[in-house]
């Protein structure tokens, strides 16, 4: 299910409609979810917290969360510190995911991808579907693709720099082990 995923990846289009506006929709449906969840687990741990003083910092991390969720503001947009977002991890937020935003700029504004990427918040990845997925640069490789995607103003492909992203994100790291007959790369 989506509250199981490490991150949120967020895809959005800048055809004719403001991504920073489908961007605020998804995050207040998100929020909302949230709401419900931190409500009744808050509920939940007051009741037991009677009995139980150890989960006074759980309880003060949700009351903090539920004034920002209730404010409209996602967790991963909120003042709350990793640490009180940790004590937040029992309850699966979706709003408390890391984010990474992905936006799909019209070949004719080609030229703002970076514009519209950066109003969208910091990491917004801004990429060209339609030069992108070209079928002489999907066929292309190597020098070729990089001379094609130059050729049409895409300094590098979206692929590349959205797994960066993932890993920086997700505090990924990729390392090699060599044996004497095998070398093998381990994420």
């Amino acid at each position: 299910t989506l509250r199981d995923c490490d991150a949120i990846l967020f895809v959005l289009r800048a055809d004719g409609v403001d991504p920073a506006d489908d961007l605020a929709t998804i995050e207040y449906e998100l929020v909302l979810a949230d709401l419900a969840s931190v409500e009744q687990r808050l509920n939940k741990q007051q009741r037991l917290a009677k009995g139980d003083k150890s989960l006074l910092p759980e309880i003060a991390a949700l009351e903090k969360a539920l004034a920002a969720l209730g404010d409209g503001t996602p967790v991963w947009r909120s003042d709350l510190s990793e640490d009180e977002r940790a004590h937040l991890a029992p309850v699966f937020l979706l709003t408390n995911k890391p984010v990474l935003v992905v936006v799909d700029v019209p070949l004719d504004r080609i030229d703002e991808t970076a514009t519209i990427a950066d109003g969208l918040g910091d990491g917004a990845l801004g990429c060209c579907t339609e030069i992108e997925g070209d079928p002489d640069v999907v066929a292309a490789e190597g020098g070729e693709r990089a001379s094609l995607l130059a050729d049409l103003g895409v300094t590098e492909s979206v692929v590349p720099r959205l797994a960066r992203a993932a890993y920086l994100m997700l505090g990924r790291r990729t390392f090699f082990t060599t044996g004497d007959k095998i070398g093998r790369a381990h994420v």
